[in-house]
């Protein structure tokens, strides 16, 4: 145990850790489909958990590892409740860099829902068909990575599309001020998003929205400090 998680490996020379935190998220939506459709759905529930975990893990990796081919050394990847970060003990060496360490997350996200909605496609053998586990695991394992895929190149902070346009904004203006508007991005994003999921009485999803928001209101009022000097 390691920074209060779990490590379970390492990859371009980081440690993969597993904070306490994906308890909490685990125990959410093994509770809400609990209380859906009682016992028979565990299977199918656990079943989703590993899809997750999957890809927000290959969504990580994804970052480490285009970032390692940069050189760029990663100390850390950690998943959370929230998804997950790449902690780097070397920053980008060009924008161009920061630009597709971080669309590699979502790439590979897209990758991987490509090649398994191929996969479950119409070449998938009748026995393997047959077994309705595999069949469930494959389509959530396409339907979250997706969703993550997508989800994350919505272009505000702190999502990865936010730190793509704030890279893209900076070769035009000052690092600050492009970082405050990917940050406003973010506000109204996330608030759109938190909005959403109340309508449909989706609580985590607001609950994530609201998280998002948060986060990068905080981001607004930091970068506002540094465009007014303070």
């Amino acid at each position: 145990m390691e920074r209060n998680g779990l490590k379970i490996g390492s990859f371009a020379g980081a440690p993969i850790i597993v904070d306490w935190t994906v308890a909490i998220l685990a125990g959410y939506l093994v509770f809400t489909d609990l209380q859906r459709g009682g016992v028979d759905v565990l299977p199918h529930s656990l079943l989703f958990i590993a899809a997750l975990f999957i890809a927000i893990l290959a969504h990580e990796m994804g970052h480490a590892g285009v970032a390692a081919a940069f050189k760029i050394r990663s100390s850390e990847i950690v998943l959370t409740f929230f998804g997950g970060h790449v902690s780097y003990i070397t920053p980008p060496r060009a924008r161009w860099h920061d630009i597709l360490v971080t669309a590699a997350g979502p790439a590979v996200n897209l990758a991987l829902w490509a090649l398994v909605s191929l996969v479950i496609g119409p070449n998938l053998p009748v026995s393997l068909l047959a077994s309705e586990n595999l069949s469930y695991f494959l389509s959530q394992l396409a339907y979250v990575n997706v969703v993550l895929g997508l989800f994350n190149l919505l272009p505000g902070y702190p999502l990865d599309g936010g730190a793509i346009l704030s890279a893209i904004l900076s070769y035009f203006m000052r690092t600050a001020r492009a970082r405050w508007i990917a940050a406003w991005s973010g506000v109204i994003i996330a608030t759109l998003v938190a909005l959403y999921g109340l309508y449909l009485g989706l609580l985590w999803t607001a609950g994530i929205g609201a998280l998002l928001a948060f986060e990068a209101f905080q981001e607004v009022n930091r970068t506002s400090r540094v465009l007014n000097g303070r």
